[in-house]
């Protein structure tokens, strides 16, 4: 007999299918900058992105021009693109993406499903199950070209597995190949990481802290030390972080890529490690900003929790009501499902989870995007607050009926 999820997770798979067919761009040969990095690859250019031209800063892909050495994607989503990259056919390669897309979401139903039975109930998780087969922005997500899906993927993994975590053998092996993984798709996610390993340590569980963070260190050190031999100065994970501070903390406003000024001195940088003196630009930048409006600085966490939690004005999909309406709708049912649910020693890794993504649009910026990637840890909340409300409401509709 076929189970419900089965159902489910199928259902998921035709949508994403179709959307697809009806959406999808078969003849898009841009893959934001982890494509860009993909082409210098294959080449010869080795990882690169960046370079000055006609004043000004380009991270398009063009031949015979040689890029600055990059660190600024990490290399988890342009491994992942690499292979795809040698088909000179656009439509085959971009059909071949869709596919593992929409194969990694299929999987992320399943996933989701087993976290909220494991910290709810079978009825509960069939609810999540439901909502991450039917909402909008998650069969959006397969057709992005961003690590979205691989990441919804790899959060879910991450949490189950601390769900058992006393019960899997080699489980430090796993989970730490898992923290590590993740972070070479997005840098930022070494914060939830500390956030891990600290959470362990103030438990006084200090084997298990130790041993995870020595094991993922080890892991992301290849990558650590391929920065070092390419720039000669220490880059833990990314040359990203001033861009991103700047981006949330600026005088032109939320999300600016930069004013006159600050283009200006781009322009007339070197090659020669390009993308760290444009690190520190932009650093350099934000830093000022914090220290001469301190009082805005504190005024734009709000708004970007605003902008973050419940509705981003910057970009256009975000007030499509195909996005907006289940995207509000999804934010009460998790804030009554959280409040109603509460129990930090059952969900803490979770309630974490939150935390660190809340943290890092406040420190940097909000975008609709990591939204999605934060909603996937909601569902299960939201789905318990559905439960409880049809709980409530359902026996008093067949007592009117009788």
């Amino acid at each position: 007999m076929i189970k419900k999820i089965q159902y489910i997770i199928l259902l998921g798979f035709v949508l994403r299918f179709l959307a697809a067919i009806v959406f999808g761009d078969f003849d898009k040969g841009y893959y934001w900058e982890y494509g860009e990095i993909a082409k210098n690859i294959i080449n010869g250019n080795g990882y690169s992105l960046f370079y000055i031209e006609d004043s000004e800063l380009r991270h398009h892909f063009k031949e015979n021009v040689a890029p600055a050495k990059s660190a600024y994607m990490p290399p988890g989503y342009v491994f992942f693109l690499l292979p795809f990259m040698y088909l000179n056919d656009i439509a085959v390669r971009n059909v071949l993406i869709y596919l593992f897309h929409i194969l990694f979401a299929s999987i992320v139903i399943y996933l989701v499903y087993l976290l909220t039975k494991k910290i709810f109930n079978e009825r509960t998780a069939i609810v999540a199950a439901i909502i991450s087969a039917l909402l909008p922005e998650f069969i959006y997500a397969v057709l992005s070209f961003s690590p979205t899906v691989i990441y919804h993927l790899l959060v879910l993994s991450i949490l189950i597995i601390f769900l058992n975590f006393e019960k899997i053998k080699f489980r430090y092996l796993y989970i730490a190949f898992l923290i590590a993984l993740t972070i070479y798709f997005r840098s930022e996610f070494v914060l939830f990481f500390l956030m891990i390993v600290l959470f362990f340590l103030l438990k006084k569980q200090y084997i298990i802290s130790t041993k995870l963070f020595f094991i993922v260190l080890i892991l992301i050190l290849p990558w650590s030390i391929r920065n070092y031999l390419v720039f000669e100065k220490v880059v833990p994970l990314s040359t990203s972080f001033g861009l991103n501070l700047y981006r949330g903390n600026n005088a032109e406003g939320i999300g600016s890529w930069g004013e006159d000024e600050t283009e200006a001195k781009i322009s007339m940088l070197g090659m020669d490690n390009l993308e760290l003196e444009v690190n520190k630009i932009y650093q350099s930048k934000a830093v000022e900003f914090f220290q001469a409006n301190p009082d805005q600085v504190i005024k734009n966490a709000f708004v970007k929790l605003y902008y973050f939690w419940v509705y981003y004005p910057n970009e256009q999909r975000s007030a499509h009501p195909v996005y907006l309406i289940p995207s509000i709708f999804l934010l009460l049912f998790f804030l009554y499902g959280i409040v109603v649910s509460y129990d930090w020693k059952k969900h803490h890794f979770t309630y974490m989870f939150l935390i660190f993504s809340t943290i890092v649009v406040v420190i940097f910026f909000p975008m609709a995007r990591y939204q999605t990637m934060m909603k996937i840890a909601m569902i299960p909340f939201a789905s318990y607050g559905i439960s409880k409300i049809v709980d409530f409401f359902v026996p008093k509709f067949k007592k009117g009926k009788q």
